[in-house]
């Protein structure tokens, strides 16, 4: 039971990467039911994040913003800080993303993330922050601080190495 309730979520993280926004919310939605109503929460957190994406997608801010402060307090509480730079990007995502954006207050929760992956090796997770931080950043005015954290985040992987992020990331570099 509880295999298929995590595969259907992650269709749904599939379907908001992909576009389907609007989809893949009900989905998550129904399978993070699901999976609190048999009594599992280990994919929570997961889930949580792939929600505030697909609400950020669909300009659903105030949800988004307050899911993502409930992700961070449940994950504060229990202790399992594995996805700590992860949320505190989201919420560095939903700050810059308001009607008024906080920057000042997005760029904390930024450099935080970035920090924390750091001291953890987590170079994926480097990567996706920095390019968020250096977005940040070449909207203030800050172009060169933006590239040099890129090309320290980027300077991570072994030449040759292609994901989604390392593209955008190369993308942004170029454009700066």
């Amino acid at each position: 039971m509880v295999g298929r309730y995590a595969g259907r979520g992650v269709k749904g993280d599939l379907a908001i990467q992909r576009g389907d926004a609007r989809g893949g919310v009900e989905t998550i939605r129904g399978c993070l039911q699901e999976l609190h109503d048999a009594g599992y929460e280990l994919l929570t957190t997961t889930f949580n994040i792939a929600l505030v994406h697909g609400l950020l997608a669909l300009g659903q801010l105030e949800q988004s913003a307050r899911l993502i402060d409930d992700a961070i307090r449940l994950v504060e509480q229990s202790g399992d800080h594995l996805y700590m730079p992860e949320l505190l990007r989201m919420k560095g995502r939903v700050l810059s993303s308001l009607p008024q954006p906080s920057s000042d207050a997005a760029e904390v929760h930024l450099v935080q993330a970035l920090e924390l992956s750091r001291r953890r090796g987590a170079t994926a997770w480097e990567l996706r922050i920095a390019i968020d931080l250096a977005e940040l950043f070449a909207g203030r005015r800050r172009r060169k601080a933006a590239k040099l954290l890129l090309q320290s985040a980027l300077g991570g992987f072994v030449e040759g190495s292609d994901t989604a992020d390392i593209r955008a990331a190369t993308e942004l570099l170029g454009m700066l």
